[in-house]
């Protein structure tokens, strides 16, 4: 479902307070299979592909010909328990052109569920991904609709054409992993190239008139964090507005997602030409509440990622613990650009308060890293995420 288009009601505001908060990124992990042994593989006719151990991953090469699919598998996991996250974490790196890789997890009643991440497999480093039990979509089965996080039955990864040809894909170091929590919430990393979101829900473009919408892409060549950041191209007219919407749950406009236990949004943000405009809403059970992003970065954006931190109390009259959308609003000049939106998050102060979970196996990667894996920029550890 989207949301209407609309024309907004502006926020009369006293003061703005900027602050910045630390960013709470020692995420932790379960390792549910290091990929030192070979998983089964299978491919549609008219493809070529082969499955080897290479530095401890399961490497799939592969030629596409006239075929549409390759995957690898394993289902011997009997009832496997991952309730004890709210994610699932790999390494993958790939070559050849850009295709589509995708993740699906099966449960013991019969239900698949599905992420795809678009065009990835070209990348040539070894590259975090976290898909979050909220970001996965229902692809079929016969079991209840819901995934049943203590039965987890079947993992498989798959390669889909985007560009076609031939190429290679190594993924590494699977783990069940505990990404959000009261102190933090990723809300969009764009990292999966296309909706929905971290959060589970839909977003995309709106304008005071269709022939307005931005055009929306997912851009790794300017990405803060991880694969790809957002990208919103626009040109409107003076008294004319378009923008960007993000549904914080799953159930678009019928859900409100619960932002009590959280102080502060933040996002990064850049744009082709210093000095872009816009504002910032959040909409909760009684409407909109906007901030204008000059409260903040005062000059407006500028050609590198500058961090806004927005504390919510700053969205005068919101119901935090029922808050269904977020929205960037262009409606003042200058009037065309390009905007670059990464890594919005939730976040409050004090402890971060997930806990580690019971490493199940070790794994050996073409670099090392500690028990305290990082969801975001931490390039001291010569980590890509």
């Amino acid at each position: 479902h989207y949301p209407l288009r609309r024309q907004r009601q502006m926020c009369i505001r006293d003061s703005f307070l900027i602050v910045q908060f630390s960013r709470p990124l020692a995420l932790y992990g379960e390792v549910l299979d290091k990929m030192n042994s070979k998983w089964e593989i299978s491919q549609d006719t008219g493809v070529v592909a082969a499955l080897s151990i290479s530095e401890d991953a399961n490497t799939i090469t592969y030629d596409f010909d006239t075929g549409n699919w390759i995957e690898i598998y394993k289902d011997t996991f009997a009832d496997l328990d991952i309730s004890s996250g709210d994610a699932i974490k790999f390494y993958f790196k790939g070559s050849g052109k850009k295709n589509h890789l995708n993740l699906q997890i099966y449960d013991s009643d019969g239900d698949v569920f599905d992420r795809p991440i678009k065009e990835v497999t070209d990348i040539s480093e070894w590259t975090e991904m976290i898909v979050p039990f909220s970001g996965l979509s229902h692809w079929e089965g016969t079991g209840n609709g819901s995934l049943d996080t203590k039965k987890i039955s079947k993992l498989v990864f798959s390669v889909t054409p985007s560009e076609g040809g031939a190429g290679s894909v190594a993924i590494d170091k699977i783990e069940s992993y505990k990404l959000n929590t009261e102190n933090y919430f990723l809300a969009g990393s764009f990292n999966f190239g296309t909706p929905p979101n971290e959060a589970g829900g839909n977003e995309g473009p709106m304008a005071s008139s269709s022939d307005y919408d931005p055009v929306v892409s997912y851009d790794r060549s300017n990405a803060y964090e991880g694969i790809y950041a957002l990208s919103l191209s626009y040109n409107f007219p003076t008294g004319k507005w378009c923008g960007y919407w993000i549904f914080l749950s799953s159930a678009g406009d019928a859900g409100f997602r619960d932002l009590s236990s959280y102080t502060t949004v933040q996002f990064w943000v850049k744009s082709d030409a210093a000095g872009k405009k816009m504002k910032i809403e959040l909409v909760d059970s009684a409407g909109i509440k906007s901030v204008q992003l000059a409260s903040y970065l005062t000059t407006g954006t500028e050609t590198s990622y500058k961090e806004v931190s927005i504390p919510l109390s700053d969205f005068t009259g919101l119901v935090s613990s029922q808050v269904k959308q977020m929205n960037f609003v262009f409606d003042q000049s200058p009037y065309s650009g390009t905007v670059y939106i990464d890594y919005i998050r939730f976040t409050s102060t004090g402890t971060y308060t997930g806990g580690a979970l019971a490493q199940i196996d070790d794994m050996d990667l073409p670099y090392t890293i500690s028990g305290w894996a990082n969801y975001g920029r931490d390039e001291d550890k010569g980590i890509t995420t």
